[in-house]
């Protein structure tokens, strides 16, 4: 037996990304067939109001399936949560440590003293509290 895929990346743009425009993504993709949207959320910015309770809404809205079968739509939504995380996978890309993270700050302290990367690996990767160029 045999399964195919179609992986689509929709990215939320850097300078809007908020809950409305996931939900705009998600709705899309729903609408476009797809049987599984995946979701994965930087918990950084969900720390505070009203962004915590917009997210955990959105989250509720798509706890169960949506199934619609006559328009031939079932499609499960779900949402992985990041909290440094993300910024851990760009520090282990780019170079080894052991060193360990409890706290956000040295995390990000280590990420904007790297250098060397080359002009292939440049990511830009931007936040509301802190930006960096690796």
């Amino acid at each position: 037996m045999s399964y195919y895929y179609d992986l689509k990346w929709m990215f939320p743009s850097m300078e809007i990304s908020n809950i409305k425009e996931l939900e705009a993504k998600i709705a899309d993709g729903v609408e476009m067939g797809y049987n599984h949207i995946f979701c994965i959320i930087d918990m950084d910015t969900k720390d505070t109001e009203p962004e915590r309770s917009q997210y955990q809404k959105l989250k509720a809205k798509y706890a169960k399936p949506i199934n619609k079968p006559k328009k031939g739509i079932n499609c499960e939504v779900e949402f992985f949560e990041t909290h440094r995380c993300t910024e851990l996978f760009f520090l282990y890309y780019f170079r080894y440590t052991s060193r360990p993270y409890d706290e956000q700050e040295p995390l990000l302290k280590d990420l904007n003293q790297m250098r060397g990367v080359s002009e292939d690996d440049r990511v830009l990767y931007q936040d509301q509290r802190t930006s960096w160029l690796l």
